[in-house]
């Protein structure tokens, strides 16, 4: 592998190239990580909504919206999986 430094390329030395290829393995577990946490962070906008809903209460909260934003997190941690 290579780097630009300074701008000439040069060769990347073994501990560098190892260093790189082992931050592209911890990347996608970091990432999934940080998307597991962003569901949690609305879990409380399900359940605040679940519960107007079983009381007869309008939801506080687009449904529609929230549920197409957390899909889209979950499509992101499948994606993010499949690469480990």
């Amino acid at each position: 592998m290579y780097k630009i430094v300074n701008g000439n390329i040069t060769e990347m030395t073994a501990a560098e190239t190892a260093a790189m290829e082992a931050a592209s393995v911890v990347a996608p577990a970091t990432q999934i990580e940080a998307l597991k946490n962003q569901l949690f962070e609305t879990d409380y906008k399900v359940i605040k909504s679940y519960e107007y809903q079983l009381v007869g209460k309008p939801a506080t909260y687009d449904i529609a919206q929230l549920h197409a934003e957390r899909q889209a997190i979950r499509d992101q941690i499948t994606q993010l999986e499949s690469q480990l």
